[in-house]
């Protein structure tokens, strides 16, 4: 990791949550750890990572998510295109209008989560649980939904079209 001297770390509701480095000729960090309370946080393209946690149009696309705690994190609108976010947990999470398209949700917990209006396009959801999520108008087109549990799911109005659900 580069030498942290002269550094200074400056956190902000109004931010998001999004990190502001200055005096040190690194822009963002990645994998740093930090806690809040009892619940470890991680930092991951500036961004704190961890149950909670308020991403709101975060730009996170392509980002290595896996095995993340993302439980009831406030997720609206933002961009994960093609990020890993394999075995994540995504329980209760605010998802709603967010771009998923091509991100891999392998085994990811999104029991109840909210996915109002999400794009799903080519995301890889096999073995993921989403009982009980709410994918009202979702876009799921072309994503594989192999060994999914949808048990309860809310699918009203969502596009399935060309999913693989073998």
């Amino acid at each position: 990791m580069n030498d942290l001297h002269g550094f200074t770390y400056l956190r902000s509701r109004f931010a998001q949550n999004k990190l502001f480095f200055v005096g040190t000729s690194c822009a963002m960090y990645i994998g740093m750890n930090a806690t809040r309370g009892d619940e470890m946080m991680k930092i991951v393209n500036g961004y704190e990572i961890g149950p909670r946690a308020d991403l709101r149009e975060a730009n996170l696309g392509g980002a290595n998510l896996a095995g993340a705690n993302l439980k009831i994190a406030y997720l609206t609108g933002v961009d994960l295109t093609g990020a890993d976010l394999t075995g994540a947990d995504l329980r209760g999470a605010y998802i709603g209008g967010a771009k998923l398209a091509g991100a891999n949700l392998s085994g990811a917990d999104l029991r109840g989560a909210y996915l109002y209006g999400a794009d799903l396009s080519g995301a890889n959801l096999s073995g993921a649980d989403l009982s009980e999520a709410h994918l009202y108008r979702a876009n799921l087109v072309g994503a594989n939904l192999s060994g999914a549990d949808l048990t309860g799911a809310y699918l009203v109005r969502a596009c399935l079209n060309g999913t693989d659900s073998e």
